[in-house]
């Protein structure tokens, strides 16, 4: 039973990942027009200030998939320990994850507005 909760746990939990990877992968690089979340003039999308935002945004997101792809095996080698244990593990994981993203997200939009910001790239109508 174990076994079979583990590989069910563990597959779930890289999915999830490698979803959130591919959906999210976009927000770094200047697309549409936009570059995480943010509308920047097609002339300075190639700004200092921009790319090194977007790079430095994009090493915390590469680090943060890193560091959950770590703690979900963690939780899920808790199943083998005690399973009551681990599911209450792998719930704190999931909303812990879902809020972090939430945040990472949030706090790179406004990082990346204040920038648009302090260069008056606004565009008001």
């Amino acid at each position: 039973m174990e076994i079979f909760m583990f590989i069910m746990f563990m597959s779930t939990n890289l999915f999830m990942i490698l979803i959130l990877k591919y959906s999210c992968d976009g927000n770094y690089h200047y697309n549409n027009g936009m570059i995480l979340g943010v509308h920047i003039p097609s002339e300075h999308s190639g700004d200092e200030a921009v790319i090194s935002l977007a790079q430095k945004e994009y090493k915390n997101f590469k680090r943060f998939l890193i560091i959950n792809i770590i703690l979900s095996t963690a939780s899920c080698l808790l199943i083998f320990l005690n399973m009551i244990i681990s599911l209450f593990v792998y719930i704190i994981w999931i909303l812990g994850f879902c809020a972090a993203i939430s945040i990472l997200s949030v706090s790179s939009h406004r990082r990346m507005y204040s920038v648009k910001e302090k260069n008056g790239w606004i565009i008001e109508s």
